[in-house]
């Protein structure tokens, strides 16, 4: 079965439908794999306390972020709406995750503690 370009439930893959966002920034347009200067949304790096905190990006196109890079000095609680998953390969034949999401929603601020 191959995994390239069937989605998949964010929740289901990631194991929780709540994740720890880290940092966020923009995310730009590419054309022909070439990237642009517009941008299409917000880039939210999260860790996955279900799965060994492993990395993940959640885009969400054409929104303003919900949190910024000043209010994260702790990692935050979120959930995303209507978030789906594919899996890629890169350049060298790994499989790597894309998400995106219709909007990200801060659930608690502060709850990082193990």
């Amino acid at each position: 079965m191959r995994l390239e370009g069937k989605s998949f439930d964010f929740q289901a893959i990631v194991g929780s439908p709540e994740v720890l966002c880290i940092s966020e920034g923009p995310y730009y347009k590419y054309v022909n794999g070439v990237k642009t200067d517009q941008v299409e949304g917000v880039a939210y790096t999260c860790v996955l306390p279900k799965l060994g905190y492993e990395r993940v990006v959640v885009k969400v196109p054409g929104h303003s972020p919900v949190i910024t890079n000043e209010q994260l000095s702790e990692p935050v609680l979120m959930t995303f709406e209507s978030a789906i998953c594919k899996f890629y390969r890169d350049r060298s034949g790994d499989y790597q995750l894309s998400c995106k999401a219709d909007k990200a929603i801060v659930v608690n601020r502060g709850v990082a503690k193990s």
